[in-house]
């Protein structure tokens, strides 16, 4: 089957208009509007994934551009238009699905490169937060802080305590594991093993 430049443009603009899109909406999360003791922690992932994303979409934008470039430097030796509109038709739906396809490949890739840079971040920042839950769980459920002082309160007050720890770890652990996107386990040790063993093999931070 020839190629016309009917047809080029057709492709060129699917392809092109695929590549602007995605590198133009980004990457988004809920937690980007909630509230954090300092810095939001998702900020830093979003930025990351996005300037990872623009670079590879932008590409893809660009290439359309070339090949709809070198189409009309061509000029004359491409006709102009072949076939019929029904042709078209199938043109432009195989031209989506194709490049639907690419979008989510290129989707895929480009997380995974935006995750060799986000992640080390991401372990360098919380390694004291994962060091003190794994204290909590290993101390009478207490923060090294309290466990210092429990000899200065009562069983009862302890067990406040102990109970508002615990659940401090729970929401630091929670945290580190949507930020990491790491599936969730009940078992807080578990959970703690398992964190120890992603930081271990992390890269330290650039």
């Amino acid at each position: 089957m020839a190629i016309d430049r009917t047809s080029l443009n057709l492709v060129s603009l699917i392809v092109g208009s695929a590549g602007l899109l995605t590198a133009l909406t980004g990457f988004n999360v809920p937690q980007l509007r909630e509230s954090f003791y300092g810095d939001n922690p998702y900020l830093l992932k979003r930025d990351i994934i996005a300037s990872v994303m623009d670079w590879i979409f932008g590409g893809l934008a660009v290439a359309a551009l070339i090949v709809q470039l070198l189409a009309e430097i061509a000029g004359p030796s491409i006709e102009e238009r072949l076939y019929t509109t029904a042709s078209y038709a199938r043109v432009t739906a195989l031209a989506a699905a194709a490049t639907g396809i690419l979008v989510w490949a290129l989707t895929k890739m480009g997380r995974r490169l935006a995750a060799r840079r986000w992640r080390p971040l991401i372990v360098d920042r919380y390694r004291e937060m994962l060091e003190r839950a794994a204290f909590v769980l290993t101390h009478d459920g207490l923060f090294p802080e309290h466990f210092q002082e429990r000899e200065r309160f009562s069983d009862g007050q302890n067990a406040f305590t102990r109970e508002k720890d615990l659940s401090r770890v729970d929401e630091h652990l929670n945290l580190i594991d949507d930020l990491l996107e790491l599936a969730p386990i009940i078992d807080r040790i578990d959970r703690v093993r398992r964190l120890q063993e992603v930081f271990a093999a992390a890269p330290p931070a650039a």
